[in-house]
């Protein structure tokens, strides 16, 4: 009996003592390992679990290691080894959109999901891609599972009308009515798109999907490459109506139905175009004589010549018919007038020639020994101080001759000249008396021998 007693102790102590070591051994550690994935773990991509040395279950079913997991929400992955439960993994997939949902986006509101989920819009589930083009306030709700739930606050606008409200148009436009749940215009409600094809000030109300309306004003506006406000053109500049309701040049209304017309008159023009609703854009330019061949510091041999036509011509004041030859050496102002205070000036020379040589006061005066009428084309032209016309020297002695131009030309010689046919004939009239002279005294002689005899 004793024999049977000391081996059931015996026994019992080996049970005992093998489970006292396996508490205790290396081996009694879960071996089950998880990648991919990790506690509290948020993610827009897809994701992919690799499970090594147990199983899984994802939301309460089996997950087989390295499946896909694209489903919006709060997700909870349980461990298990040899079926016993080893550890909790939670972690959420959040919602990814093909294009970035923003807080304020223009004409078209798309969304499209690229990963699972419900999309609610204003209260009502929609489709997981879906656009939206009326004018407004959008709240966007994403859910999953788990409980998950996130919420987006859209406004869609409309990107022309936008612009329109501090901006002006400058070329044809269309507002879309159907962006609005109604759209008036001059007071009356649109069944189809506007198109604004004049220029003027105008004014709409809309109507938007939340019941609030809108008025907005707006200015299509006059533009043109061709010219621009206070700008300066030669010979001529092409006008055309364009998108005017009317239009004027220096306030004469332009009609025609080619609604153009070349600008061809020298001057000061103002063109005014006229819109709708009390809008009108003024412009002022200039249309200038171009190139006429003059320029400052022109000089002229003898004579000025200019034809011209469409403008007036003034020389130092004085009008100036288009082809003739204007003499007279000196200085001129050009003035060219044309339209409604238009005037273009020019400083030319008129050069007449002289018969004198320019000397410097150290040199001798020039020496001139033919008889020079001065009748050179001058205002006046002075002689030893006195004013002559058609002077002839002939007398010989130094002479200051002095020449007055046109707008103040001074231009003055001294000049010494030296008359030959005086000298000649002073030389003959003593010879004559000299030879008078002696045959008076042979005379005398010969009478007084006679008287003696």
């Amino acid at each position: 009996m004793k024999k049977i007693l000391l081996m059931i102790v015996f026994s019992l102590s080996l049970i005992l003592g093998t489970q006292s070591v396996s508490a205790f051994d290396d081996t009694s550690i879960s071996a089950v390992e998880v990648f991919g994935v990790v506690e509290g773990g948020e993610y827009t991509d897809d994701l992919i679990i690799t499970i090594t040395g147990g199983t899984a279950t994802l939301n309460g079913e089996e997950y087989i290691s390295g499946s896909v997991i694209d489903e919006i929400g709060h997700h909870t992955l349980v461990l298990y080894e040899l079926g016993v439960e080893q550890e909790t993994i939670h972690f959420t997939i959040l919602p990814r959109f093909t294009n970035e949902l923003e807080s304020i986006v223009y004409d078209s509101l798309k969304i499209e999901l690229e990963n699972v989920g419900i999309i609610n819009v204003n209260g009502r589930n929609v489709d997981v891609e879906t656009s939206h083009h009326m004018v407004g306030d959008y709240d966007i709700t994403i859910s999953g599972i788990g409980g998950y739930e996130i919420t987006y606050q859209v406004t869609l606008k409309d990107s022309l009308v936008e612009y329109i409200k501090d901006h002006p148009m400058y070329s044809d436009f269309t507002i879309d009515i159907s962006k609005y749940v109604a759209v008036y215009y001059e007071n009356a409600k649109l069944t189809e798109d506007i198109e604004f094809t004049e220029i003027g000030h105008y004014t709409i109300r809309v109507l938007h999907k939340d019941g609030t309306g809108e008025t907005i004003d707006f200015t299509y506006a006059h533009s043109t490459s061709r010219f621009v406000d206070g700008g300066v053109y030669p010979n001529s500049l092409l006008l055309q109506k364009d998108n005017a309701v009317k239009w004027y040049i220096n306030s004469i209304q332009q009609k025609g139905e080619m609604g153009s017309t070349f600008l061809t008159r020298i001057g000061k023009h103002t063109i005014t175009f006229i819109g709708n609703n009390g809008y009108q854009k003024k412009y002022t330019v200039t249309i200038t004589e171009g190139d006429i061949g003059l320029f400052d510091g022109k000089i002229y041999v003898d004579f000025f010549e200019l034809d011209f036509t469409g403008y007036k011509v003034t020389l130092n004041g004085i009008n100036y018919k288009s082809g003739v030859q204007k003499s007279g050496g000196g200085n001129y102002q050009v003035k060219i007038k044309g339209a409604n205070g238009y005037e273009n000036f020019y400083e030319i020379f008129i050069h007449e020639e002289v018969p004198f040589e320019d000397t410097s006061s150290l040199e001798s005066p020039q020496v001139i020994t033919e008889s020079i009428t001065l009748d050179q084309d001058f205002y006046k032209i002075y002689v030893n101080g006195k004013e002559e016309k058609n002077f002839r020297f002939s007398a010989s002695g130094e002479y200051r001759i002095v020449y007055l131009g046109a707008g103040g030309y001074i231009d003055a010689y001294t000049v010494q000249y030296e008359n030959e046919h005086q000298e000649v004939n002073g030389m003959l009239f003593y010879g004559v008396f000299g030879m008078a002279g002696l045959v008076g005294i042979t005379y005398l002689f010969l009478g007084w021998r006679r008287f003696r005899g």
